[in-house]
């Protein structure tokens, strides 16, 4: 666990290996076997108020999902589809696709790529929101 600073940016920086098996699994609590296997591709990141149920154990409405390109989005929504995803909603801007996995929301957004997890939170302008996981390292704003 490290203080870091990025961009403007302090955020603290936890490595998922350095903590032990209880804070592990409170921490991994609100993310479900589909957003693990998610997570395995390279470029993307769980983010926002899904990460903030870990602290305030709210229930997980949906989870977004932000990307470093274009290939990374891809995948999530070729992995999703081939799971057995819907496609519910594409905003006409193409910056907000949602699929739905049997009850589960997914929001695959992409009003830009992002080139690292402090450049992702510091684009966000609540700080409440301010988590992003890429399935090894949580980073909180």
């Amino acid at each position: 666990m490290k203080i870091q600073r990025q961009n403007n940016l302090t955020a603290l920086v936890i490595d998922r290996r350095s903590l032990n098996r209880r804070n592990q699994a409170r921490l991994m609590l609100p993310i479900n076997r589909v957003v693990e296997e998610i997570l395995k591709i390279d470029g993307v990141w769980l983010a926002g108020g899904s990460l903030r149920a870990v602290f305030d154990e709210t229930p997980v409405k949906d989870y977004d999902l932000f990307f470093r390109d274009e290939a990374a989005k891809y995948n999530v929504k070729t992995l999703l589809t081939a799971l057995g995803a819907k496609i519910t909603f594409i905003c006409p801007q193409g910056s907000l696709m949602n699929l739905t996995l049997g009850n589960t929301h997914y929001q695959l957004i992409t009003p830009r790529f992002y080139q690292s997890a402090f450049d992702l939170i510091g684009s966000f302008d609540f700080t409440v929101t301010q988590f992003c996981f890429d399935g090894r390292q949580f980073v909180l704003g």
